[in-house]
């Protein structure tokens, strides 16, 4: 199973990919606001089993591509994730057509988020997410003492 991801933030891209792959995903395509992802989906050669996908961002926000895909017969039945730091209870009109996965962003959420649209890559079932080498890199870093630090 593919998935898009359409986020202008080139980190939560790569930190969504690499969770996704770990659970199963087979491919990841990825874009960084609407319109990417619109010449994404013409690109695509079929349709992604899931758009993982922001609402703020440049150029065309993600509310517009999913009123242009709606509005499409062929991408209308597009399985949608909105991964958004809004309050996902909200009464927007996309709440009652997509599931929601609040930032940040955790694997744990990611995993809930997938379950919760009955959503399996390729029929089988979701693995356990995994740390990404991304994800393990940064907690290196983080452990790492600052030039000039003293150590208590």
């Amino acid at each position: 199973m593919n998935a898009l991801i359409v986020d202008d933030c080139g980190t939560t891209r790569k930190l969504l990919r690499g969770l996704l792959v770990s659970m199963g995903f087979r491919g990841c395509s990825e874009a960084g606001n609407g319109r990417e992802a619109l010449e994404a989906l013409r690109d695509f050669g079929g349709r992604p089993g899931l758009v993982l996908l922001d609402i703020h961002m440049p150029e065309m926000n993600g509310l517009e591509f999913l009123d242009i895909i709606r509005e499409n017969p062929g991408l209308a039945q597009l399985r949608v994730l909105i991964v958004t730091s809004e309050p996902c209870l909200d009464n927007g009109r996309w709440r009652e057509e997509c599931a929601c996965l609040k930032k940040p962003i955790t694997a744990e959420g990611l995993r809930e988020a997938l379950i919760g649209l009955d959503f399996k890559p390729d029929g089988g079932k979701l693995r356990p997410p995994t740390l990404n080498p991304f994800l393990k890199g940064q907690a290196a870093q983080s452990r790492k003492p600052r030039p000039g630090a003293t150590l208590a």
